[in-house]
């Protein structure tokens, strides 16, 4: 396995703190480590105004809260976009047809 590292940030701050972290992806190595993002308005990251544009949201497409969660398939296309009120044991069984 490869060792790679994950980050967590503070509530206050950008930095990162790393941890050691295994996994059998090289490929996730190459990474950037996490740091906090915009997910609406012009400064919004690349992933989010993509995800946001494949699937709104019920009234528009800004995400109005966190865990708002989006279901893709194995060739990366948006199948579904959840509230964050929507649970992962709601979601399970669509999550499992598309592995």
């Amino acid at each position: 396995m490869t060792k790679v590292s994950r980050s967590s940030t503070s509530p206050a701050t950008s930095s990162p703190t790393r941890r050691p972290v295994r996994t059998r992806r090289s490929s996730i190595s190459a990474r950037p480590t996490f740091k906090k993002i915009k997910v609406n308005g012009p400064d919004a990251d690349p992933i989010y105004k993509w995800l946001k544009e494949q699937k709104k949201g019920k009234l528009n497409s800004n995400i109005k809260w966190n865990f708002t969660k989006f279901l893709l398939d194995r060739e990366g296309n948006v199948v579904a976009r959840y509230a964050p009120t929507e649970t992962p044991e709601k979601i399970d069984a669509k999550v499992a047809a598309l592995l």
